[in-house]
C-alpha cells in the first residue's frame, strides 16, 4: 500500500434471500410446479429456469385435449406428449432456423424429474408460481 493511503472498511449490506436455491457461487431463484388437476398432489420445487423450459412441453389451449382456455401461469402437458418424451429422453422442437424439421434437444436431469413427477401423479394441468420457503 503506498505511503500516505487509508484503508476504508467497507459496509457490506446483508441480504435476506427466499425462494432459491443456493449452489456454491451462485444464487438460483425457484419456481413452484402445481397441479391444478390434482390440487392434493404435494407442488415440485424447479429451478426458475423452468419456466422457460415448460413452454417446450405445453399443448397451446384448445388444441388436442387441452382447455380452451388456461390462466396466468398455466400450462397443459398432455399426459402422451409427457411420456415420450421421458422414454426417448429428448424434446422435439421446431427449429428456429428451419421450421420445416425438428430438432431434438436432451432432456436435463431437471427436466426429468418434472416428467417423472407428471407422470407418477397423472398431471396435466399445472400452474408456475414462484417458490416459497
Amino acid at each position: 500500500m503506498p505511503a500516505g493511503a487509508q484503508t476504508v472498511a467497507r459496509s457490506i449490506p446483508r441480504v435476506v434471500v427466499t425462494d432459491c436455491l443456493l449452489l456454491p457461487g451462485i444464487l438460483l431463484m425457484s419456481v413452484l410446479v402445481h397441479s391444478v388437476d390434482r390440487p392434493e398432489i404435494p407442488p415440485l420445487k424447479m429451478p426458475d429456469r423452468f419456466r422457460t423450459d415448460v413452454i417446450h412441453f405445453a399443448t397451446p389451449a384448445g388444441m388436442a385435449d387441452a382447455p380452451e382456455k388456461l390462466g396466468s401461469g398455466e400450462y397443459w402437458i398432455r399426459r402422451e406428449d409427457a411420456e415420450q418424451a421421458y422414454d426417448d429422453g429428448v424434446l422435439r422442437v421446431v427449429s428456429i432456423l428451419d421450421s420445416e424439421n425438428r430438432t431434438e434437444l436432451e432432456i436435463s436431469e431437471e427436466q426429468e424429474v418434472f416428467l417423472e413427477w407428471l407422470l407418477a401423479h397423472k398431471v396435466q394441468h399445472i400452474r408456475l408460481e414462484t417458490g416459497r420457503s
